[in-house]
């Protein structure tokens, strides 16, 4: 009787922290959501990249820019050049522990 309590006990403690873990991803992936919402509201998917260029994005596009992770790369449309590109996400620190990120934007590679 009371290793069955003890197994009941680690079930409820399992399924609660389950539930908290749940609620978390949901937490941070709508944090997530709300800094691409402004950066977006700042930036209307305007990027510079590493030659000074000036490329503008849909809201779409942009977000699989904004979303790759360091050293990753996406094709996308850009709307000022009329044509498909390739975006590179290049991420490096800085001075004091902060980091930036450049895009090094070329022709697509097929």
């Amino acid at each position: 009787m009371v290793k069955w309590k003890v197994k009941k006990l680690n079930f409820l403690l399992f399924t609660i922290l389950l539930i908290i873990l749940i609620n978390l991803i949901y937490y941070l992936r709508g944090m997530l959501e709300t800094i691409f919402s402004i950066s977006f509201f700042l930036f209307s998917g305007n990027i510079i990249d590493t030659k000074l260029t000036h490329h503008k994005y849909e809201k779409e596009n942009y977000k699989e820019i904004f979303h790759l992770k360091n050293k990753e790369s996406v094709n996308t449309y850009c709307v000022k050049h009329s044509e498909v590109e390739n975006v590179k996400k290049i991420k490096w620190n800085r001075h004091g522990g902060l980091q930036e990120a450049n895009y090094k934007v070329s022709k697509p590679t097929e």
